[in-house]
């Protein structure tokens, strides 16, 4: 059994109609019946995935897709095994769901590009709140190229060229940069960043802010993400 999420929404560009997808996968049927509602109750049509394989089949299959809520702990193919999948050929918004809230879990799901992170037991209205949200940035920012020292920063194709190498960034790495961008020159405090970039409010784990933030480094450069002790963070000129 599979199922899709499908949102049709009239976007001001033009008179396109932008259709956007959303792929469940989780096995958990109660869980999966819980999620199905309260989209429902937003203008969503709803059905899911209970299994890797069959997920990762489907989104194969179909390019089309705009974002996917996966559980980590799936019979056969778990959810980061999926992950890693999709990472090989796309970059559609993914956000995880697990009761495994440790901290190695978290870090495998973020190097492995995650865009968002779900503990369980969640609140439903919380999950739609950030799928809408992640679905606002999926085609994010209007802007050209920003050079950052020596790297080359496209934020609308989420791409960073450096020495002839190109590295993706996630949708929520490029809301960073995007706010670190339009602050250049300024300190932003981490408070704002992070109310910046998750646009609702929510208990925000620091080290998730953290982890973007080290990932960002290691993309753009350890010296053009500045630390300022006790305040938050600076871009680099």
């Amino acid at each position: 059994m599979y199922a899709i999420v499908q949102l049709k929404i009239a976007t001001k560009v033009g008179k396109v109609i932008v259709n956007k997808t959303i792929l469940v996968v989780e096995d958990d049927l109660n869980t999966n019946e819980v999620i199905s509602i309260f989209l429902r109750e937003k203008g969503y049509t709803v059905e899911s995935f209970d299994n890797g394989e069959k997920a990762y089949e489907f989104i194969s299959m179909n390019k089309a897709i705009d974002l996917i809520i996966v559980d980590i702990m799936l019979p056969g193919m778990d959810g980061i095994e999926l992950l890693t999948k999709v990472r090989s050929f796309s970059q559609v918004p993914i956000i995880v769901l697990t009761a495994m809230v440790d901290e190695q879990t978290q870090l495998v799901s973020f190097s492995k590009l995650a865009d968002d992170f779900v503990e369980k037991p969640f609140s439903p209205l919380l999950l739609v709140k950030r799928v809408e949200a992640v679905l606002r940035r999926s085609n994010p920012i209007k802007q050209t190229k920003t050079i950052i020292g020596d790297y080359t920063i496209e934020l609308d194709n989420l791409k960073v060229l450096h020495e002839g190498k190109e590295a993706h960034l996630t949708v929520k790495e490029a809301e960073i940069l995007h706010y670190l961008i339009e602050n250049r020159g300024n300190i932003v405090t981490r408070k704002k960043l992070i109310e910046s970039v998750w646009e609702y409010d929510y208990d925000v784990n620091d080290r998730s802010l953290d982890t973007h933030i080290k990932n960002l480094r290691k993309k753009i450069g350890q010296q053009n993400i500045i630390t300022c002790k006790g305040l938050g963070y600076k871009l680099g000129q």
